[in-house]
């Protein structure tokens, strides 16, 4: 997903710097830079929101396992207590699977924390240069009618 971001990142610096050693008709091509800039915002931010169900999910899964941990941990000291040491011993084996399966949900869950953040990040980011493309606009097309007003 990050490659995504910096081949948007990269289209765009070559559009911006194509668009100023051409100046053939600079509104007209500053226009289609911003509607491409927008379009890959627009997919960039599916991804982003794909990444961030992706972490929830883990999160969801995570918790449900560590509420299952402990709910056999709590029938294991039940049955304990009851004196029934089998029905201890085979809801401790329970726990240990939950607890196996956290130990295994628990990095995916930190690695998809991870990448939601930084694609989050880069979002920001080419949204900057979305309006800072945006800006330039308005004085690049000054600049190519003051130069036409001067041709004239």
């Amino acid at each position: 997903m990050a490659s995504i971001f910096q081949r948007v990142n990269d289209i765009i610096n070559a559009n911006i710097n194509d668009l100023l050693d051409r100046i053939e008709d600079p509104e007209r091509m500053i226009k289609q830079i911003i509607r491409e800039m927008e379009d890959n915002i627009s997919q960039a931010k599916e991804g982003v929101v794909n990444a961030i169900a992706s972490e929830k999910q883990l999160a969801r899964e995570l918790d449900n396992h560590r509420q299952q941990s402990a709910a056999w941990l709590a029938k294991a000291e039940t049955a304990l207590e009851a004196g029934k040491e089998d029905l201890a011993r085979s809801a401790l084996t329970r726990k240990k699977e939950y607890d196996a399966t956290i130990a295994t949900l628990e990095p995916a869950w930190a690695s998809a924390k991870a990448t939601s953040e930084r694609l989050k990040n880069q979002l920001h980011k080419l949204e900057d240069k979305l309006e800072e493309a945006k800006h330039k606009r308005g004085s690049l097309i000054a600049r190519q009618r003051a130069s036409e007003a001067q041709a004239h």
